[in-house]
């Protein structure tokens, strides 16, 4: 992995254009590919999933999987990402610091009501979305391990770079 160079005072790296669309273009490339590597792995898992469970079992946790998404996005309130610009705006530890601090918390807290909100309406999200009541409770548990992961996995982002 190269280092980059430092902002200066302005901002700037120092970094003509070509070489910051030579720098986007790659890093684009590299999670791409994980992207992809992750889709096309699905795809050969399909079959091996649908052996195992019927289809109609398959499609229902794929509609749980979908909606435990969406909320995590809506959960997340867009902190995790706020805490990266402000990471990275203010250099000094103390402000980086408040920021890591006030995004764990505020996460946290968000998703902890959407664990105990989900908790107490799964028979009500299950007749919803036409599925079994145990298929909501791991998802409501998924949905809660999902945001604090993400939200974890961006602190020791932040603190590493």
């Amino acid at each position: 992995m190269t280092s980059e160079p430092e902002p200066d005072d302005t901002g700037k790296t120092g970094l003509s254009v070509g070489q910051r669309l030579r720098q986007l273009a790659s890093h684009s490339v590299v999670y791409g590919l994980g992207g992809l590597a992750a889709k096309l792995v699905g795809i050969f898992l399909l079959p091996v999933y649908t052996h195992r469970v019927s289809r109609t079992d398959y499609g229902e946790v794929e509609l749980v999987m979908a909606v435990i998404a969406a909320l995590a996005i809506a959960l997340k309130l867009g902190l995790i990402n706020a805490m990266f610009r402000f990471s990275f705006v203010d250099r000094t530890a103390e402000a980086r610091e408040k920021a890591m601090q006030t995004s764990f918390s505020s996460v946290l807290v968000t998703s902890t009501i959407g664990l105990i909100a989900g908790l107490v309406l799964i028979d009500p999200i299950a007749r919803l979305l036409d599925v079994d009541s145990t298929l909501v409770l791991i998802g409501v548990f998924g949905l809660w391990v999902t945001i604090n992961y993400d939200l974890l996995t961006a602190i020791y982002l932040s603190l590493i770079h």
